[in-house]
């Protein structure tokens, strides 16, 4: 029933089982390979990582920025009053700009045409000084004329009253006689005599009242003068006057565009100084840049096309300035919160960056977390125009999704 080496072992059985040993190291190992393993699956199943799409921008403010310009001043800036970062109002003065254009060995032009006209003002002064001086003297003159003429019409009405009086008298005397001469009591001589003495005092009344006509003809021409004199000479002096005011008009014109103030012409912050006092400037030339109220500085960032895929509102960003190294200045940090849906053309985006490029790029603008940049012990504000650099963070997936990603894949292809 049972075969022969069965008997055969069983009979052998006084030699012992057979044991394996295993040493403690081998055992040791395979813990140890075990938590490794564990602890790789656990870091490939809760760890995770975040795709970044690495792209280029620049600063720019979000209502646009106010560029001050040197309008149709040329010359040099002789003062500026303001500094980055200070905040001004409308009308507030930003700098000063001194044109001085120059003949050769006569200096600056404008100053030479004020001159002359200082001259000329200075003459013109004297001569309305001499005006005035020649109407006190008339008018001086005319009064002492007018008390000389007073005085004689009043002595011809008294003369006048003499003489009337005596040819009534000569007139009444001559008739008296009248009856005498016809009775001849007097003789033709005698009565002769009083009717010539008669005309001779009614032409001397005659002769009185026209020098009384003359003298107070005489008086009123000099009263017209008297209040006319005065007329004259202001209408001189005033149109004397206006041509001072005419010529210091022209001076104050010449000043104003030898020293031409600009002034700001709305409410910001001065977001950057491009000259220094002593520098030249042309007409147009910017000279200082406004933030204006309620703006701020946002970054936009040139998005190619092939990125665009997983990149929407909200997205972190991690912004690197090139103006302040991140190795030692660190990152600074915005939320996208507008993602444009027109294309920029690489020539666009040439004019705007002057980076030469080939694929066409979208525009994304990020919202900044601050309006400043940590440098050493102080706050440097931004400026418009600083390049940057950026991470936009975009799809966050665990490890293993990331290594399992290339299979997700071939099954996509090949099975569906």
């Amino acid at each position: 029933m049972f075969r022969k080496e069965i008997f055969e072992e069983r009979r052998s059985g006084f030699l012992g089982d057979v044991h394996i040993s295993s040493p403690i190291s081998y055992i040791l190992l395979g813990v140890i390979c075990l938590f490794i393993a564990s602890f790789i699956l656990l870091f490939l199943f809760l760890g995770s990582y975040t795709h970044r799409e690495t792209v280029n921008g620049v600063i720019i403010p979000s209502n646009g920025i106010v560029n001050i310009t040197s309008g149709k001043s040329s010359g040099v800036i002789t003062k500026i009053y303001v500094h980055q970062g200070e905040n001004v109002e409308y009308g507030s003065k930003l700098f000063k700009v001194i044109n001085d254009r120059s003949v050769d060995g006569m200096g600056s032009v404008q100053e030479t045409v004020n001159e002359n006209s200082e001259k000329q003002i200075t003459e013109m002064t004297k001569e309305m000084d001499n005006n005035n001086l020649l109407l006190k003297k008339e008018s001086e003159e005319l009064k002492v004329t007018l008390d000389f003429l007073y005085k004689k019409e009043k002595e011809t009405k008294e003369q006048i009253q003499i003489m009337s009086s005596k040819v009534k008298e000569d007139e009444l005397f001559i008739k008296s006689i009248t009856d005498a001469y016809n009775k001849k009591y007097i003789s033709k001589l005698d009565m002769r005599q009083q009717k010539i003495q008669y005309s001779n005092d009614v032409q001397n009344l005659k002769n009185l009242n026209i020098e009384l006509i003359d003298t107070e003809q005489k008086i009123k021409d000099n009263k017209y003068k008297l209040t006319s004199i005065p007329l004259e000479y202001n209408i001189k002096n005033g149109q004397i006057s206006n041509r001072i005011n005419e010529i210091k008009s022209n001076i104050s014109q010449n000043r104003s565009d030898r020293e031409n103030i600009i002034t700001s012409k709305t409410n910001g912050i001065v977001s950057s100084v491009l000259f220094y006092e002593g520098q030249n400037i042309t007409p147009g030339e910017t000279i200082i840049s406004l933030l204006p109220v309620k703006s701020f500085f946002i970054a936009e960032l040139f998005v190619p096309s092939n990125a665009m895929g997983f990149i929407k509102k909200g997205n972190r960003v991690v912004l690197r300035y090139q103006a302040y190294p991140y190795q030692k200045f660190g990152q600074q940090y915005g939320n996208i919160y507008q993602i444009s849906r027109n294309i920029l053309t690489p020539r666009e985006l040439t004019n705007v960056t002057g980076a030469q490029v080939q694929t066409p790029f979208y525009r994304v603008l990020v919202k900044l977390d601050h309006q400043y940049v940590p440098v050493y012990d102080k706050q440097e504000s931004l400026m418009s125009g600083m390049l940057i650099n950026a991470d936009i963070l975009t799809d966050k997936r665990t490890l293993i999704e990331w290594v399992l990603e290339p299979l997700y894949g071939l099954k996509e292809k090949y099975v569906n």
